[in-house]
């Protein structure tokens, strides 16, 4: 299948968006290149300094940086600088980075086998927690359910986004189910209380905050995605404690505060104890 535009793909500036989708054709000439895509459905770069793109590209076996620096050395004229390999796996796989017309662009690289395999994993809840400091498994469900596929002769992105659709039922009951145990675990926050020690009573917080976030987006059958504009999503959500918003962000801002820790405690207590009414109600957690 050659590359084709894909029309529904906008950007602001026309020399740009040539641009890019010259950049995605090279990408998809490479024989092991099987599936292209871009976070979001409805990205949005202007083509300016500032913002930014993730390509996603899915191989059968992520090509040697040499090729990779070919790609990008015949688009030379219209990048300013690129380093290949500048991530050598993990979580984001083999990654290029460069400037496209001022903007910041990541090519990341996977291997098709070991997606596929690590979103049935996730599906099936083998991978409920933050790891690695900052990585939600779970937010790459969030990330194929709304990828916009650019070249996808095998629909592959299409049978990751069709496996992602919906919130699976099974994995909404253990994310939920986990996560609720994990607040219950109050041990970190007494000791803070105890000490009067702000930090760790952040480090406590910041643990539990990851619980109810994930409680939260799964209750209204959202995959939590990251941290990254949690507020603006729960805004959106019909299933929320009261002032939900408001209360975590008192929550945060009184824990700054030897004076005040027991306030935000309760405070947060409160907020997870109407958390577990409206799970108990949507039928969820049993008494």
């Amino acid at each position: 299948m050659v590359y084709q535009k894909n029309e529904g793909f906008m950007m602001n500036s026309s020399l740009y968006v040539n641009q890019f989708h010259q950049l995605v054709e090279l990408l998809s000439l490479q024989n092991e290149v099987r599936a292209i895509g871009v976070s979001g459905l409805s990205p949005q770069p202007s083509g300016v300094s500032g913002s930014d793109l993730d390509i996603f590209v899915y191989c059968s076996r992520v090509p040697e940086q040499t090729r990779r620096a070919e790609v990008l050395e015949r688009m030379a004229s219209n990048l300013t600088g690129y380093k290949v390999g500048y991530l050598t796996g993990g979580h984001w796989g083999e990654a290029d980075f460069t400037y496209l017309s001022s903007v910041e662009t990541w090519i990341m690289y996977f291997q098709v086998e070991e997606a596929a395999n690590e979103l049935i994993s996730i599906l099936r809840g083998e991978q409920l927690d933050r790891i690695d400091g900052g990585f939600y498994p779970i937010g790459r469900c969030a990330m194929y359910r709304e990828m916009t596929a650019l070249y996808d002769p095998d629909s592959l992105l299409a049978s990751f986004k069709d496996h992602t659709a919906v919130y699976p039922e099974e994995l909404r009951q253990k994310v939920i189910s986990h996560h609720f145990a994990l607040l219950d675990d109050l041990e970190d926050f007494e000791r803070a209380l105890i000490r009067k020690d702000v930090l760790f009573y952040h480090f406590a917080l910041d643990q539990a905050l990851d619980s109810f976030l994930q409680v939260l987006f799964a209750l209204n059958q959202k995959f939590f995605p990251s941290r990254k504009r949690s507020l603006q999503c729960i805004e959106k959500f019909e299933n929320k404690p009261e002032d939900c918003c408001q209360r975590l962000l008192e929550a945060v801002r009184t824990g700054g505060s030897e004076e005040f820790l027991q306030t935000s405690f309760e405070i947060w207590q409160a907020l997870v104890h109407d958390l577990t009414i409206i799970s108990l109600t949507s039928g969820i957690v049993s008494t």
